[in-house]
């Protein structure tokens, strides 16, 4: 019994990772990762392990020695080392993943417990936010009034509880990606949890109300759809049921004023601003050299200085672009380590095994598309997200008939 609750400990605390780094800090994630690597050295067959996996590790080393290669050659060193010190997740998640003794009942209780504290947050955060409506309603209205939309509530929603609606977002497409591939693993064994998680997290997507976020999510149902579609013969009962749910939800997303008002607003949007700039600055390097790790900020930044800046809501330097912005920084070798990092799980899938490998490929369009509207990658959390569920979910798919055969 005391083995089995040691070895608990490590997926529990994998579980909690993402969830600490995106609602309270970066501070409580970095003791996570220490606790990881505690409970990492712990752990036996640690050399036989990497070199089983060690194939699988190499995308994550080709990435962090481009950003240490450009953080060396930068101008400002010590901008680039800040930079560069924001990538140490990307090393010690997956070797933390692959290198442990890793079943399929560790699996499962990583993400359980991954999915369980993303059910318990969205619980209690619409609990908090109709306390909030409850006692602040007068002032609600006063805020709408002054927008002249009623857009307030949703606005308030993820400042509520302290984290940033991108990220949660992307959490809640990750969940949904787990769930809806539930039949490959068996993380959950009844139905009705399924459904009951894809209802909340949907949920929770939908009045969030981040564009990029809802349309990654529609397509990673669609292709769900298609291939449950593909494997089973649906009732009328079912499609009925699956209509519905699709009608509510479209429904609800067009009366959302929040998501309206964004809509409304992409042919306006600010934060696009710097995009042609940026590239006219990877065009004055002949699309080969960068400007150098953690420089690219400050072109755009002396950009404003030189030329002022047109924008009247949105003032900052961030592209909100990772290609632009691993391009500007590091030139070719950023943008080709780049895409290589985050299509190397798609690299494993065979053409004939598309259709088994749905969760590899949900996870890579996930990936794709959203570094299009948002930096992530160079942001702590981001990392987090994107190193631990990529490393989880190639090992899950690559040992799954393996792993399930297994015991703790």
């Amino acid at each position: 019994m005391k083995q089995r609750i040691i070895g608990a400990l490590l997926p529990v605390f994998l579980g909690l990772l993402p969830l600490a780094a995106v609602f309270i800090n970066e501070n409580s994630a970095t003791g996570i990762i220490l606790v990881l690597v505690l409970l990492f050295l712990l752990e036996k067959n640690k050399g036989k392990n990497y070199k089983k996996f060690k194939y699988f590790l190499t995308p994550y080393l080709v990435s962090v020695s481009v950003f240490i290669l450009y953080a060396l050659l930068s101008p400002d060193i010590k901008l680039g080392l800040k930079v560069l010190e924001r990538q140490s997740p990307m090393l010690i998640i997956p070797i933390i993943v692959f290198c442990s003794n890793t079943n399929f009942s560790r699996m499962r209780i990583f993400l359980l417990s991954f999915l369980a504290g993303m059910l318990l947050i969205s619980v209690v955060s619409f609990s908090y936010l109709l306390w909030f409506y409850e006692n602040y309603s007068d002032w609600v209205s006063v805020m709408n009034d002054v927008q002249q939309a009623n857009t307030y509530l949703q606005y308030k929603f993820p400042h509520l509880i302290g984290t940033h609606p991108t990220y949660w977002s992307y959490l809640l497409i990750i969940s949904n990606i787990v769930l809806l591939n539930n039949r490959e693993f068996h993380i959950i064994r009844k139905r009705s949890l399924i459904v009951i998680g894809l209802l909340v997290f949907n949920g929770t997507l939908l009045y969030l109300s981040s564009r990029t976020a809802i349309g990654i999510n529609l397509l990673i149902h669609i292709a769900a759809l298609a291939l449950y579609l593909r494997r089973e013969k649906i009732s009328a009962k079912g499609k009925i049921a699956v209509f519905g749910i699709g009608l509510m939800a479209f429904v609800f997303m067009v009366n959302s004023p929040l998501f309206k008002a964004k809509i409304v607003s992409i042919s306006s949007d600010e934060r696009m601003y710097l995009w042609p700039v940026a590239i006219e600055k990877i065009q004055e390097n002949y699309y080969i050299l960068g400007e150098g790790l953690g420089q690219g900020r400050e072109v755009l930044k002396k950009y404003i200085i030189a030329n002022g800046d047109q924008r009247v809501n949105y003032h900052s330097f961030d592209l909100h672009n990772q290609y632009l912005r691993h391009y500007l920084d590091m030139g070719l070798l950023g943008i080709t380590a780049l895409l290589f990092l985050i299509l190397f799980p798609f690299f494993q899938v065979n053409k004939r095994d598309v259709f088994k490998k749905h969760i590899i490929c949900s996870f890579t369009i996930f990936y794709v598309l959203c570094l299009f509207t948002e930096a992530s990658l160079y942001r702590f959390k981001g990392v987090i997200i994107f190193s631990l569920f990529s490393a989880v979910f190639m090992l899950l798919d690559y040992q799954k008939n393996v792993l399930a055969k297994e015991t703790l």
